[in-house]
Formats: structure tokens, sequence, C-alpha cells
């Protein structure tokens, strides 16, 4: 679109803090996670299958990770059950290289993690336990 466009041919785009801003502002438009549902609230408890992890790193292709590498990134998150929790370790141990994806360069693993966190800022994920996905509540407060 044209809005699209005159974003990305802004004068802060040329920036490293201006091209994050325009990511982020371009993946909250595009995003289709979770689907016609509210990204989870800080203090939720949430547990993500394979298949939403994977079907989640969609919103990475406006960021640069798209192609070949997207597609490996969300077949290895399938083929090695690879839930929410576990993706979440793994981003926060610098861990992701460990998929042996030829072209996932620390430059990408470093967006996926800023993505990630940036969707799930404050959230807990849990181990999906092969039920469906459920999203808790967090607890009562004691006052």
């Amino acid at each position: 679109s044209s809005c699209l466009a005159s974003q990305l041919s802004s004068p802060s785009a040329g920036s490293a803090s201006g091209r994050h801003s325009a990511c982020a502002r371009l993946r909250a438009r595009a995003r289709q996670w979770p689907p016609r549902a509210p990204m989870a609230a800080a203090g939720d408890v949430l547990a993500l299958s394979p298949q939403e992890t994977s079907k989640w790193c969609v919103s990475l292709a406006l960021c640069g990770v798209r192609g070949r590498v997207l597609r490996e990134l969300q077949d290895q998150i399938l083929r090695q059950h690879i839930d929410g929790a576990t993706f979440d370790r793994m981003l926060r141990t610098n861990a992701l290289q460990d998929l042996a994806i030829e072209e996932l360069n620390p430059r990408l693993a470093l967006a996926i993690r800023r993505s990630w966190t940036t969707d799930f800022a404050g959230v807990r994920l849990v181990g999906y336990n092969g039920q469906e996905s459920y999203r808790q509540p967090p607890p009562p407060s004691d006052s």
C-alpha cells in the first residue's frame, strides 16, 4: 500500500532504530496472530503448541525473516516439537543457531528475538501439554 511505501521511504527508515520501529509498526498492522484475538497481556500465562509457535513465525517476514530461512525455521519448530516455552527459552539463551538453519545468521536471530519479546513481553509461557492451548488469567491478588 502507499502507506507502507511511505513508511519504508521515510528518513527514519535509514537508521537502525528507524528500521526497527518501522518494522514493529508494519508487523502490528499485518499481524494475523493470534487470529481475531488480542495479544496476551502482561501477567498472562500462555501455552503455545508447536503449530501455533510456527504460525507466529509468519509475522517475521516483515522484519526480514522470509523465504527459505522462514520455511526452515517453521519446519524445525514442527519437526522438533518446539512449543512456545521452549522457543522462548531458545531465544533467551541465543540457542536458535542450534537448529542448524544454514542462512539463520546472528542478525536474523536478533530480529526474531526482538519480535518475540515485543509480542510476548510480560507473559509467562508454559510448556504445551498436547491439549488445546490456553490462556490462564493471572492469580487473584491478596488485597
